[in-house]
């Protein structure tokens, strides 16, 4: 992530500075973390801000021109000092430690990225917007308020206290009164709502002491939310809107699953669908003439297509639900629970998935499909869904980094729950995991990890091919690009390094899900004292 330069100098603002960096340049000025100069020219990137005393940063910037440096005057103003001279440097008129400051600049990028990943996190594990509030205050620093299109309150920052008026009455009451829609009828707030596209800073008084930033959430020209920043304990200035724009995205993503959640996507089969998936509707004799009711068909075999959206980007699941529709028209498509669910019936038992439409608009949206098992009755809709979600849940192991593998990128687009169904067993009992490490198994595989680490080998990855390929050395060898007696060769020293046979059909399955295990939970920590295996 990239910080902007104006977020920087609204942290530093408590501090005399000097700017000397061109003012049509400032909004594009950004930077990924602050660092010490290098002792090479070579090593400087123009992507970092480089922290350190002024005389060293001028006698870098001879022969590294166009790099950007937070600097710590210590030498004398002088009348011949000029902006061309300190060009891309932001000098600090106080005397202080270089490392003081270092350490001050990169706390608070640390801080700022982990609120931004914190935010997404919370879209993903499907927070409120208090709960996005409650992350920012400490960033923020002012008074929020969400209101929806009632102008009733959603959420605020609670931690924050306030005398402006307008927002505790909103805190007192729970939602805007009479007297403060007043206020906003006679200085034609409405009106500016209305029309506003973006943020809108009102600065003139009218209706606070203090400037307001706004952001108002409409979707097909119907005002939906509000959010209100009162700039009462922080002052504004670039950096801050910058940093509440970035909160007001989240908040949009957020917005948008809500209206999507009461409006995009209205069918009407949708309460029936909805009933089925929350367990509320079990009969068969009462499903049929539902079913019957909607002239939905329900018999042939089905199957159950759960998308999701990466909640950081701005593709919207109303619009993947759209053109999921028109792509598939036979089948059934829902929005529940911040997914699009989508009924497929089957033709002659064979999916009719266009598989490389769908490959297509996956990635367009960055959205990954899960697939369930074939299945014959819509009653059994919910454990098709539980399947689409362990597919999509087990899709991409946390760990898999650690054998070297490469994936195709359509299986990881578009997954199956039959393809996962081994790894969602495993993971789904948190037991397993202690279990796993004390076993004979876990350390076999530790112990390949460590001399692989240590003598740059691939015995790991040649293992699990090995097992892979049904222990078939000419296939193996193929796919690890060695020669087959090379393969022989090197297998019978890691089961010697083992102290396991592979001709064994108990070691080899239990090895098979040590690897699945592998690729969920990883090795762990060289400071964990983990159990030693029974013998």
């Amino acid at each position: 992530m990239m910080l902007s330069l104006a977020i920087l100098l609204d942290h530093l603002r408590d501090l005399p500075l000097e700017t000397h960096i061109p003012q049509p340049n400032n909004d594009k000025v950004s930077f990924s973390r602050a660092s010490v100069l290098p002792r090479r020219g070579d090593d400087m990137r123009q992507n970092l801000i480089y922290v350190c005393r002024l005389s060293d940063a001028l006698r870098v910037t001879a022969d590294v021109p166009n790099m950007w440096y937070l600097c710590i005057r210590d030498r004398l103003h002088d009348d011949t000092e000029s902006d061309e001279e300190f060009s891309g440097m932001i000098i600090v008129n106080k005397n202080m430690d270089v490392e003081e400051l270092l350490n001050r600049v990169q706390e608070f990028f640390d801080k700022v990225c982990d609120w931004v990943l914190q935010m997404q996190r919370a879209l993903i594990r499907e927070k409120s917007l208090q709960d996005i509030l409650d992350l920012s205050t400490d960033i923020i620093g002012n008074t929020i308020n969400i209101t929806d299109s009632a102008f009733f309150l959603l959420a605020r920052t609670n931690s924050i206290e306030t005398d402006d008026t307008i927002s505790s009455d909103l805190i007192k009451y729970g939602y805007h009164p009479e007297s403060t829609l007043q206020i906003f009828r006679k200085a034609h707030r409405f009106e500016v709502w209305t029309q506003s596209q973006s943020m809108f800073i009102n600065d003139n008084r009218e209706i606070s002491n203090y400037i307001l930033v706004s952001k108002v959430y409409r979707f097909r020209s119907t005002y939906f939310a509000h959010v209100v920043m009162v700039c009462d304990h922080h002052p504004m200035s670039d950096g801050l809107m910058e940093l509440f724009a970035m909160l007001a995205d989240i908040i949009a993503i957020h917005a948008e699953r809500n209206w999507n959640d009461k409006s995009a996507l209205s069918h009407n089969y949708d309460s029936f669908l909805v009933d089925l998936l929350n367990g509320t509707l079990t009969n068969p004799a009462t499903i049929q003439e539902r079913a019957s009711y909607l002239s939905l068909r329900t018999d042939g075999q089905l199957q159950l297509l759960k998308v999701t959206v990466e909640n950081n980007m701005e593709a919207t699941l109303g619009r993947v639900g759209r053109e999921l529709s028109d792509m598939l028209p036979t089948a059934q498509v829902l929005y529940y629970k911040h997914s699009i669910c989508v009924l497929i019936h089957l033709q002659n038992g064979s999916s009719c998935l266009p598989t490389e439409s769908l490959l297509r608009l996956l990635t367009e949206h960055s959205a990954h499909g899960g697939l369930s098992n074939v299945f014959v009755g819509p009653e059994h809709l919910p454990a098709a869904y539980s399947q689409a979600s362990l597919a999509l849940k087990y899709n991409a192991p946390a760990h898999a980094a650690v054998l070297g593998e490469s994936e195709d990128e359509g299986e990881r687009l578009l997954c199956s729950f039959q393809d996962h169904v081994l790894r969602a067993l495993l993971g789904e009992y948190p037991e397993n995991e202690k279990i796993w490490r004390s076993s004979v198994y876990y350390q076999g595989l530790k112990t390949l990890h460590d001399y692989d680490c240590q003598h740059a080998t691939n015995n790991l990855p040649l293992l699990r091919s090995y097992l892979r390929h049904e222990r078939k050395a000419t296939e193996t060898g193929q796919a690890m690009h060695m020669h087959r007696n090379n393969v022989i060769y090197r297998i019978d020293r890691i089961e010697k390094m083992m102290g396991m046979e592979l001709d064994d059909c108990n070691t080899r399955l239990g090895l098979n899900m040590s690897f699945l295990l592998l690729e969920q939970y990883g090795f762990a920590p060289e400071t964990e004292s983990a159990e030693q295996p029974a013998t």
